[in-house]
């Protein structure tokens, strides 16, 4: 019975409509982002997240379900890779200080708790978490879901993780390199 609901979950991902999240970043090495989650409502990905620990993911606060199918270990959405992982949220905690993404993004977070623990393999495993918050200026490497390129443009377009770079901000204000 687990099988076949793994196998038809993976399949029905597969069918996932292409929609842009990210612009000029490139793909992903396969496995370099083992901590990178998929956070899906039947077929359809509503969020990113990341593995923080064997049963918690973090994610958006405004990815305001709690009850998502979460898929660890893919590189791509669009393929099935056979280093998949599935389980079900329980429940989430949301930041006390998110007021509602029409108010503001600030504490825009939310912990996912897993039903069932994963499985750490080569392509599932929680990020290392540093002990220091990064300082103003520093580049700092991100990574999510979606096509490595605009859609307007011309070229192959990857449907998968893709990643890129950005500089911690001040005060609200972005740092200039």
């Amino acid at each position: 019975m687990g099988l076949s609901i793994f196998l038809l979950l993976c399949v029905l991902g597969l069918s996932q409509a292409a929609t842009p999240k990210i612009f000029n970043g490139t793909e992903c090495g396969r496995n370099s982002q083992p901590w990178q989650v998929g956070l899906f409502e039947g077929t359809s990905l509503r969020c990113g997240g990341v593995l923080i620990d064997h049963r918690w993911v973090l994610t958006a606060a405004h990815c305001s379900g709690s009850r998502y199918w979460v898929r660890l270990g893919e590189h791509s959405l669009s393929q099935l890779d056979w280093t998949e992982q599935i389980r079900h949220s329980g429940f989430s905690v949301t930041h006390p200080g998110y007021l509602g993404a029409s108010t503001s993004h600030e504490h825009d977070l939310r912990l996912l708790r897993l039903r069932l623990p994963v499985r750490v393999t080569s392509s599932v495993q929680p990020l290392p978490l540093p002990n220091d918050c990064a300082t103003a200026g520093t580049e700092c490497h991100v990574s999510g879901w979606g096509i490595t390129n605009h859609p307007r443009s011309k070229g192959p377009r990857a449907r998968g993780q893709g990643s890129g770079w950005v500089q911690v901000w001040d005060a609200g204000r972005e740092v200039e390199s």
